[in-house]
């Protein structure tokens, strides 16, 4: 497993810290920063995109590489397995907001998230597909771990300015209204660094300007 990393900058949990890095521009949008957590425990990575006007093949990355201390399962899932516990974590949270539907498993995106994931070089660096689904990426976390530190940056969302964060795009796209459909892939990178999970959605969520009706607010 790889050794942990330290970073000064305020606590997200009780054994993690952040540092902020430097913000990537592209033709389409800025991308508000590269973000780094470390914990104590185990490195782990993800990613996500900010989508444009213009369509979804045309995406503005932002990654993020992020550490939080969550329960990993050592054994590799089956594919019924995997395929049940992420469609049912991500329903299990978008039932926490109002009016979300559940998601339908697409084995067509699923088809296209596992094709991506099993190119992975298990580098420990993460990369967007930039495919026409929107999409998030883990590293080091199991099944229903990696979809719940993606919903976990909830605490850190602005309702009362409901725009793109870097530090809240795995919640906004898991929670977004227009999202229907959901499928995901994997790839084992042994000990060291864990689960590779690609999850990809339809359509893709993170459009400029549409935050406020996508992102629909905690049942009270």
């Amino acid at each position: 497993m790889r050794p942990p990393r330290l970073a000064i900058a305020p606590s997200i949990m009780a054994i993690a810290q952040a540092a902020f890095i430097v913000v990537t521009k592209t033709k389409y949008h800025t991308a508000v920063a590269t973000q780094t957590h470390t914990s104590t425990q185990f490195l782990t990575q993800w990613s996500t995109s900010l989508q444009s006007y213009d369509g979804p093949t045309t995406t503005t990355t932002s990654t993020i590489l992020t550490t939080v201390t969550l329960d990993q399962d050592d054994s590799s899932p089956t594919t019924s397995s995997f395929q049940e516990l992420a469609l049912s974590h991500h329903n299990a949270v978008r039932a926490l907001h109002v009016d979300t539907e559940t998601l339908l498993w697409s084995e067509t995106v699923a088809l296209s998230a596992q094709s991506y994931a099993d190119r992975y070089d298990c580098s420990g660096s993460l990369t967007h597909s930039h495919g026409q689904y929107g999409e998030n990426l883990a590293l080091g976390y199991n099944t229903t771990a990696a979809v719940q530190a993606w919903y976990n940056e909830v605490s850190l969302y602005d309702w009362s300015n409901p725009v793109f964060s870097e530090r809240t795009g795995h919640f906004t796209q898991i929670v977004w209204l227009n999202t229907t459909e959901v499928g995901c892939g994997y790839k084992d990178c042994g000990s060291y660094y864990g689960q590779y999970t690609v999850c990809q959605y339809n359509a893709p969520g993170n459009y400029a300007g549409l935050f406020e009706k996508n992102v629909m607010p905690l049942i009270s």
